[in-house]
């Protein structure tokens, strides 16, 4: 009985090892096939790749440093009191009622001492909130 177990053992192992070197044979035509250029330029495509994205990154850093420091500058700017200026509830008080004078934007936004389109921003949102409100009441 033993004999038997050793003798399929055997075949079983036998067969493992055709199957391995079956593989293995396929393996080598694989990478014998490979063509040497083509992987030369599949690594150079790599590197720009990874030279790009160092690029992207650096620029990115960049383009953060610069928001920071818009960031900073807008913020100065509201913090300031500087004589004459107004606070944000005066501010847009005295935009809207130029506006419901009919005045130009340019003529508010020198007016007031804002841009044209911080005063095109207060009107929209000015407009958007009375919309809001009126639907509000209509459906209340």
């Amino acid at each position: 009985m033993q004999s038997y177990l050793t003798t399929i053992f055997t075949a079983c192992q036998l067969s493992l090892d055709i199957i391995l070197l079956v593989l293995i044979f396929f393996m080598y035509r694989k990478l014998k096939a490979l063509n040497p250029d083509k992987l030369v330029e599949l690594l150079n495509a790599l590197r720009r790749g990874e030279r790009l994205c160092e690029s992207l990154d650096h620029n990115l850093q960049k383009k953060a440093h610069l928001t920071d420091k818009v960031n900073t500058l807008l913020d100065i700017r509201t913090v300031e009191n500087k004589p004459g200026t107004l606070d944000r509830e005066d501010l847009r008080r005295r935009v809207l009622g130029l506006w419901k004078e009919n005045k130009e934007i340019p003529d508010i936004a020198d007016a007031v001492g804002v841009t044209q389109g911080e005063v095109e921003f207060m009107i929209s949102l000015a407009k958007t909130l009375n919309q809001a409100g009126e639907r509000k009441q209509e459906t209340g």
